[in-house]
């Protein structure tokens, strides 16, 4: 008789880019974030952002903002956890 498997499909691989930064990091390279996190100009920042990663084409994304809160801001804009 043969066993069933969990993993019918075999292996699926995806493409995952663990290593991006906000505008609130000094690494990057565009538009910075201003003093205020609400403001309009920053909710743009991260709106294209957001849009950019949604179009590319790795399935996962690490924000690696060291000693910034800009995670929190994409993260919550992103509706992501």
């Amino acid at each position: 008789m043969a066993e069933s498997s969990l993993f019918e499909r075999g292996s699926e691989w995806r493409q995952w880019d663990l290593h991006i930064h906000t505008p609130a990091s000094f690494h990057w390279k565009g538009k910075k974030f201003d003093a205020d996190p609400n403001s309009d100009a920053n909710r743009k920042v991260v709106d294209e952002m957001i849009a950019a990663l949604n179009t590319a084409e790795p399935s996962v994304f690490a924000l690696m903002d060291y000693w910034t809160t800009g995670h929190l801001t994409a993260g919550s804009r992103s509706g992501g956890d």
